[in-house]
């Protein structure tokens, strides 16, 4: 089992909540960098969980964030939405572990810190998933170029997911099925149970239900929704996806963005 934190309050780190009601107004070029952040935080945390340390024996300091392109803004941004946790570093000569203090403040400096939260670990993982599924849904490597494999751990951050979706709120893992869009009926089903019904056309809506049917529903897709001058493009996203979650004749299937404003998640809540 992995350490505890050293400070009692890091057991507290934020519980997973639905992250698209905490959009940014960010561009995509900078979404990209957040991804590219709580990716190399992920990657620090599972060093740390392969070590059986601390993981805050293991963040990653202000300098080398800078140093991977990753600008202060972004940091501040990924704090706001409680992605990533920062504090400040204050071990001595003579301390044989690294030790920190709470920052209640969006002041960084050169002894700023960061780890990765539970929300952010969850993201950084179906961010993992859906491209080693792309990959694995590509033409075979050639014998010069084999494909690479991945091996992810749950950690005590998130729960075990199954590869059709998320899980529900109660953190079950499902053998489920996969759902179905059927664009010549116009309903969204999952097994032979209806989700929902559309009667009237809903070109975004369909756009999202496109993307998951032709990837065969990964846990993640990239936004599919096309820019519109005068739109800001997360908050079409967002309003979509609300629409989705309305008015289902039975709620199976949740979509929720992934904080980034480039991508959408599913969420699978079949009970036992």
């Amino acid at each position: 089992m992995i350490r505890p934190f050293h400070n009692p309050n890091d057991s507290e780190l934020p519980e997973l909540t639905p992250v698209d009601q905490k959009i940014s107004n960010t561009s995509p070029e900078n979404s990209k960098a957040g991804i590219s952040a709580i990716t190399r935080l992920q990657k620090a945390y599972d060093s740390a969980y392969s070590c059986n340390r601390d993981p805050w024996e293991f963040s990653m300091e202000l300098a080398e964030m800078q140093k991977a392109g990753i600008e202060t803004h972004v940091l501040r941004t990924l704090i706001c939405n409680d992605l990533i946790i920062h504090r400040k570093e204050t071990t001595g000569s003579e301390q044989d572990r690294r030790s920190f203090e709470p920052v209640n403040s969006l002041a960084l400096s050169e002894r700023s810190c960061f780890v990765i939260s539970k929300q952010g670990y969850a993201i950084a993982k179906s961010v993992a998933q859906a491209n080693q599924q792309a990959q694995d849904n590509s033409p075979p490597a050639s014998a010069s170029q084999p494909q690479q494999t991945s091996s992810h751990h749950s950690g005590p951050f998130v729960e075990n997911n199954t590869s059709t979706g998320l899980l529900g709120s109660a953190g079950r893992s499902h053998q489920i099925s996969k759902p179905i869009w059927d664009r010549d009926r116009r309903e969204l089903r999952f097994g032979d149970t209806v989700v929902k019904r559309f009667k009237w056309p809903a070109e975004n809506q369909e756009l999202v239900l496109n993307a998951f049917q032709d990837l065969g529903w990964p846990i993640r897709v990239e936004n599919p929704l096309a820019a519109h001058p005068g739109i800001c493009p997360k908050r079409r996203l967002h309003d979509t996806l609300k629409c989705l979650n309305r008015k289902q004749v039975n709620e199976l299937i949740k979509f929720r963005g992934d904080g980034t404003g480039l991508g959408v998640l599913l969420e699978i809540n079949v009970e036992e």
